[in-house]
């Protein structure tokens, strides 16, 4: 989907510097790939935030160790 943007917002560009059609065709054509990328961001995004989630349902994930008072004490 990504290619197929960016290949219709090359054409949409180059017809525009020709004069062969207006501004709101090249807008509509950069929205449309802006679109594929934001969707794609969106979809990473989500499959990280799955992963994690995953990963702290199976167990895992930082392990907190609190001090004892006789640590706190020699720290002193």
């Amino acid at each position: 989907a990504a290619d197929s943007a960016e290949a219709a917002l090359g054409r949409a560009r180059s017809l525009y510097e020709r004069g062969q059609i207006d501004l709101l065709p090249l807008l509509d054509a950069q929205r449309a790939r802006l679109g594929v990328a934001l969707g794609a961001n969106e979809s990473d995004t989500q499959l990280l935030l799955d992963t994690v989630r995953l990963y702290k349902a199976l167990g895992g994930g930082w392990q907190v160790f609190e001090q004892t008072a006789s640590n706190t004490r020699n720290d002193r």
